[in-house]
């Protein structure tokens, strides 16, 4: 779990150095081709674990959809307007969307430590997104597109625990990702089919090979599967560290200065994170998609 939420955490930087030659809608579309192809042996051997019924069937779908269509594309044009610290750390409230979403959906209502910790995350998302120049500065579109990127995240988990429930695992989240590869097919073909693909460097191209595979098809293989071991609750701890590795890659790869506006409200925002999952039910809010 550790090794996964580290790979999640460094496909922040590597996302946002490899669109210095790359465009971010043909590098969406080839990663989650690629990411798609590489899980179809996956859910062939898994397939006595497929969704049973029209229900779950329509749960994956619409995971995919949301959770992958959807949030790729908020999360890629968003990362491209802003920083990648501020990607990570924004994006890493999505378990607080999906507390406060759940009663929306039949799921019970949030507890006090949810509520306690939204006023936390907010400020921190405040502080994140007024970073740079305020919130008339250059970064505000990609942090808020990042938010609603965080929007998505927690929407999905919350059709996910309606619709699935148990039924949600490896085989289920590798479907959810053909399906959400097949919805950014309209939105990304037409730049990637006029992109020139002959400027693309080595590097860039291991990168794209990097979030395709490690952060793609095999980041979800893993987490989901230790999910299933440890159980949501323990699980959802490891994705504590995905932010932590995501500024300091940022840092480290990038050369992204850390303001004090960035650590605090980075600080704020995990704070409210930790706050809301002191004592989530099993089974919520633990789940969190990344990558």
């Amino acid at each position: 779990m550790l090794a996964v939420a580290a790979i999640w955490g460094g496909s922040y930087a590597i996302v946002k150095d490899a669109y210095r030659e790359i465009d971010p809608m043909p590098f969406l579309l080839v990663r989650f081709t690629l990411a798609s192809l590489a899980l179809v042996p996956v859910i062939w051997r898994l397939r006595r674990q497929w969704p049973v019924g029209r229900s779950q069937w329509l749960g994956t779908v619409l995971v995919g959809l949301v959770g992958i269509g959807a949030y790729q594309l908020l999360f890629s044009i968003g990362l491209q307007y802003t920083t990648a610290s501020n990607s990570t750390l924004i994006i890493s409230t999505s378990p607080l969307f999906t507390a406060l979403l759940a009663p929306l959906a039949g799921l019970g209502r949030p507890t006090k430590l949810q509520w306690a910790s939204l006023p936390i995350s907010l400020a921190g998302v405040y502080l994140l997104t007024g970073a740079e120049g305020g919130l008339t500065g250059p970064y505000l579109k990609g942090n808020l597109l990042s938010l609603a990127a965080a929007l998505s995240v927690g929407a999905s988990f919350t059709l996910a625990e309606k619709l699935l429930g148990k039924a949600m695992g490896v085989a289920a989240m590798s479907l959810a990702v053909v399906a959400g590869t097949i919805s950014l097919v309209p939105w990304t073909l037409p730049a990637a089919w006029v992109f020139d693909w002959s400027r693309v460097g080595l590097v860039a191209w291991l990168e794209l090979g990097y979030a395709a595979f490690l952060a793609g098809a095999l980041g979800y293989v893993l987490w989901y599967h230790n999910l299933a071991r440890l159980g949501a609750v323990r699980g959802s701890f490891y994705s504590f560290t995905i932010p932590v590795v995501g500024v300091l890659t940022a840092v480290i790869l990038l050369g992204e200065p850390l303001q004090w506006r960035q650590a605090g409200g980075g600080l704020l925002v995990l704070l409210g994170v930790a706050v809301a999952r002191g004592r989530l039910p099993r089974g919520r809010g633990g789940r969190h998609l990344q990558g």
